[in-house]
């Protein structure tokens, strides 16, 4: 997936709920590359957008300032890193729109009231680079801290775009359940032909009652070439060349 692939998705779904002024959050927005992929989809649809991303760690909030300046050039007014977690962001602003990709694999802590004395990944093993641990491994927490965010953050009928390895499918499901949302449509996403889903990108909405759409799709065939599916879809929506 050396297109992030999952990222690139989330986007691409996210950007199919853009209005015509849209206001848009991404929590835990990282390197800010979700958030730099649909603010760039509203301008190239000629929509107006105002783009917020919250991440806690300081260097990558400096890295995203930077790339939203290198790829965008935008000014503050149009997309804005504010450094901060989002589990204590409190504000009076509500979003039209919401993503989050957040960590995929789940930290037991041994703690006492002052520091942490170890931290066991349950699902595959610790990253080596100092960047990409907090990105796969949930030391602030994971699919329900977003859900509980993005509940709290939402407009009525606003929706909430999230990317979630598909083995926390069932967390997932509780997740939304339990901070109020509904999953009205799935995108699950097969890596490559044959292997099974991979991740899945939910939409939900506030309320429990929405009916839920599932959709499939699949990034490479069995020649390890892009499918059609996806060149059609996401590639040509993202005018990603192909």
């Amino acid at each position: 997936h050396r297109w992030t692939t999952d990222d690139l998705v989330t986007a691409w779904v996210a950007s199919q709920y853009l209005q015509e002024h849209t206001k848009y959050l991404d929590l835990g927005t990282g390197n800010a590359s979700v958030l730099q992929m649909v603010t760039w989809s509203a301008l190239y649809q000629n929509r107006t957008i105002c783009s917020l991303g919250i991440e806690a760690r300081s260097e990558a909030v400096a890295l995203a300032r930077r790339s939203l300046q290198f790829n965008l050039g935008l000014d503050q007014q149009v997309a804005t890193i504010q450094h901060g977690d989002f589990r204590s962001l409190h504000t009076t602003d509500r979003f039209h729109l919401v993503t989050g990709t957040p960590p995929y694999f789940a930290v037991d802590f041994e703690a006492s009231s002052t520091s942490v004395a170890s931290a066991t990944i349950r699902q595959g093993g610790m990253p080596t680079a100092k960047q990409s641990a907090p990105a796969r491994c949930e030391f602030r927490g994971g699919i329900e801290a977003y859900c509980e965010a993005a509940a709290r953050l939402l407009v009525e009928k606003g929706r909430f775009a999230v990317c979630e390895n598909y083995q926390n499918h069932e967390r997932v499901l509780r997740a939304a359940q339990f901070s109020g949302l509904g999953i009205e449509r799935q995108v699950q996403v097969e890596g490559k032909q044959g292997r099974g889903i991979l991740f899945v990108v939910y939409v939900m909405v506030l309320g429990n009652n929405a009916s839920m759409n599932v959709e499939h799709l699949c990034v490479r065939d069995g020649n390890s070439c892009w499918t059609q599916q996806y060149k059609d879809s996401v590639l040509s929506s993202m005018c990603i060349p192909t």
